[in-house]
């Protein structure tokens, strides 16, 4: 497999080997056992979001998206949580399932029950 990656702040990064993480895994049990609890971790994680997304409507799956993105990467200010480097609303249709022009309309419908405080092209501010 290959992966493509944006860092938002400075990264350094370093290339190990199939082989060589074989390796790690087997002489020691201690980085074995954590590897297998991120797996478990992002095993629960992708089941709660595949639940969500098949018994959620538009609306409510635009919102989980929006609230995951704020638990990821936004910082709480108070009552409110700001999320810098903001998707595009074409990018969150893509993730939603939905088209750009219905994101539009929940978008302005969040903002309209308060749960959505702005949405910029650089900044969203969602409702704590």
């Amino acid at each position: 497999r290959s992966a493509s990656v944006i860092s938002l702040t400075e990264t350094s990064l370093f290339l190990i080997t199939q082989g060589r993480f074989k390796q790690l895994i087997t002489s020691n049990s201690g980085i074995l056992e954590k590897v297998l609890q991120g797996i478990c971790k992002r095993l629960r994680d992708a089941n709660e979001i595949i639940k969500n997304f098949a018994c959620l409507d538009a609306y409510e799956r635009t919102l989980f998206v929006l609230q995951q993105l704020a638990l990821i990467q936004g910082a709480k200010k108070g009552n409110y949580v700001e999320i810098f480097h903001a998707p595009t609303h074409e990018e969150i249709s893509k993730t939603v399932g939905v088209s750009r022009e219905t994101v539009s309309r929940i978008i302005k419908a969040l903002k309209k029950d308060k749960k959505l405080i702005s949405y910029t092209r650089k900044k969203i501010v969602l409702r704590a």
